[in-house]
C-alpha cells in the first residue's frame, strides 16, 4: 500500500529509488530522469544519500556524518527535501505514493532509431544545404524575406488558414527537434505550451538532460534551429534554382521567413530560448535566469524601501534589510549574473514596449477587420466574406485563449506562494509592532 509521508522518523528504514549522480563544476546534479526531477548537491549531500543506499538510518547517517566531518547535520530535515522532490520511494516498507506526472512522448522512440540523424554523413549534407543557401543569398539579395511574403494573397481566409499551417507546422518540427535529440541519448522529453513574457510558446521540457555530459546537452539545445535553418534553406534553394508554380513559390517564401523569424526570436536569450541555455552552459550558470530574476527583486525591494524610508521618514537598521542574494556567490559569478540581469531588465523591457506599441494594435486591428468581415458577410450574404472573417476570427480567438490559460496555468503557483509569503510577512510586523 502507497503512502505519502510528512515527516521522517530518526529509525525509519528507507529506499531510494534509481538516482543520476554526476559532479559538474564542482556540484553535484542528482536527480531522476524518468520524471525530469533533479537537484544540485553539495558532497556532504551525496555522502547521505550513499549511507542511505547501504541501508543506515537518518540517525545512524547522522552519527557517521558527525565522526566524518566533525559537526552535527540533521540528516532528518535532508531526507525530507528528498522526500519532497520524490527521491524516496519507500518508508519502512511502505511505497510512497508518486506525485501524478505526465508521461513523456514518444517514450517508444529509442536511441538506435534515430542516432543516424545525427551521424557525419547527415551533418555534412545538413551543412551543404546551408552553406548552398547562404551563397545563394549572397549571389541574389533580392531573396531575403521580408514582411510582405506573408500576404501573398487578397484573401485574408486563405493568407491565414496557409500562414497558420505553416507556421505552426514549423514549429512542431522545432520542437520535435529537440525530442528526437533527447532521445538520441536516451532521455525522456515532454512537449507543451508555455509562455515567454507576451508570447504564448510551444516549448520542450528536457530537464532529463542533467543527467547527460555538458557536451551532450548542445546537441539538444541546438536541434530545434538546425531545423529551422535547414527548412528555411531548402526553401530558399527551391525558389532561387527550380521552375515553381507562383503559388507554390509564394507558400516557399512563407516557409523562409517564418524559418528566419524563428531563428531570430532564439536570439532573445532573455526569454529562455534554445540559446539562453547554450549561453548558461558556456557561462557555468546552472541557475542563471532565476538568479537573475532573484538579483533583479531584491533591486527592486531595495528600491521600494528606500522610497519609503525617504517618503515617510521611517527609520529601519541596514542590518533588517535582507542581503544581495549574489553575495555568496564568486565574484566572476557575480559579475555574469549581474550583466545577464541587465541584459533580462533591457530586453524584456523591449520586447514588451515594442509588444504594446505594434502587437496590440495588429491583433486587435485583425480582430476588427475580421469582426467586420464577418457581419458584413452576413448581412450581404457574401459567404466568402463571412467565412474569411469567421475563420480569422477562429484562429486568432483560439491562439489568445491558449495564451490567456497558460499564462494563467503559469502565474497562478506563484501568486499563491506571494500571496503566502506576503502574510507571513505582514504577521511578523504585527507581532513585532505589538
Amino acid at each position: 500500500m502507497s503512502q505519502y509521508p510528512t515527516s521522517i522518523a530518526s529509525e525509519a528504514r528507507l529506499q531510494l529509488h534509481a538516482l543520476n549522480i554526476r559532479c559538474e563544476d564542482g556540484e553535484y546534479i542528482v536527480g531522476r530522469p524518468d520524471i525530469g526531477e533533479f537537484i544540485g548537491l553539495p558532497p556532504v549531500g551525496v555522502r547521505i544519500i550513499e549511507l542511505i543506499s547501504q541501508g543506515a538510518t537518518p540517525r545512524l547517517a547522522e552519527e557517521q556524518l558527525a565522526a566524518e566531518c566533525g559537526e552535527v547535520i540533521d540528516v532528518t530535515a535532508f531526507i525530507e527535501q528528498l522526500l519532497e522532490v520524490g527521491f524516496i520511494a519507500a518508508v519502512d516498507g511502505r511505497s510512497v505514493a508518486e506525485k501524478a506526472s505526465k508521461p513523456p512522448n514518444l517514450v517508444w522512440l529509442r536511441p538506435g532509431h534515430v542516432q543516424w540523424l545525427f551521424g557525419i554523413p547527415a551533418k555534412v549534407v545538413y551543412a551543404t544545404l546551408v552553406s548552398a543557401a547562404l551563397v545563394t543569398l549572397v549571389l541574389r539579395p533580392g531573396l531575403l524575406p521580408g514582411y510582405q511574403d506573408f500576404f501573398w494573397s487578397t484573401t485574408l481566409l486563405w493568407v491565414m488558414l496557409f500562414n497558420s499551417a505553416i507556421f505552426y507546422g514549423m514549429i512542431a518540427l522545432h520542437e520535435l527537434a529537440h525530442l528526437i535529440a533527447a532521445r538520441s541519448y536516451g532521455v525522456p522529453a515532454w512537449i507543451g505550451l508555455g509562455t515567454r513574457l507576451a508570447n504564448l510558446v510551444v516549448q520542450t521540457d528536457v530537464t532529463g538532460l542533467w543527467s547527460c555530459p555538458r557536451y551532450q546537452r548542445y546537441r539538444v539545445y541546438l536541434a530545434g534551429m538546425a531545423t529551422d535553418l535547414l527548412l528555411a534553406a531548402m526553401a530558399l534553394l527551391a525558389i532561387a534554382w527550380l521552375p515553381l508554380p507562383a503559388l507554390l513559390a509564394s507558400l516557399l517564401q512563407v516557409v523562409l521567413l517564418c524559418g528566419f523569424l524563428l531563428v531570430m526570436f532564439q536570439v532573445q536569450v532573455f526569454m529562455r530560448t534554445d540559446l539562453y541555455f547554450v549561453l548558461m552552459d558556456l557561462l557555468r550558470c546552472h541557475n542563471l535566469h532565476p538568479e537573475s530574476l532573484g538579483y533583479l527583486r531584491y533591486l527592486a525591494k531595495r528600491l521600494v524601501t528606500h522610497q519609503k524610508l525617504t517618503r515617510f521618514v521611517q527609520w529601519r537598521r541596514r542590518s533588517q534589510q535582507s542581503p544581495s542574494p549574489l553575495a555568496a556567490l564568486a565574484v566572476g559569478d557575480r559579475r555574469k549574473i549581474q550583466l545577464f540581469s541587465l541584459l533580462v531588465l533591457v530586453g524584456s523591457a523591449v520586447s514588451l514596449g515594442i509588444f504594446f506599441r505594434y502587437g496590440i494594435p495588429t491583433i486587435l486591428s485583425l480582430l476588427w477587420q475580421a469582426g467586420n468581415n464577418t457581419w458584413q458577410g452576413w448581412l450581404a450574404h457574401n459567404y466568402r466574406l463571412l467565412a474569411d472573417g469567421s475563420v480569422t476570427l477562429m484562429i486568432q480567438g483560439v491562439i489568445e485563449i491558449l495564451f490567456v490559460r497558460t499564462l494563467w496555468r503559469d502565474l497562478w503557483p506563484r501568486l499563491a506562494k506571494w500571496r503566502s509569503a506576503r502574510k507571513a510577512e505582514t504577521e511578523f510586523d504585527n507581532s513585532h509592532n505589538s
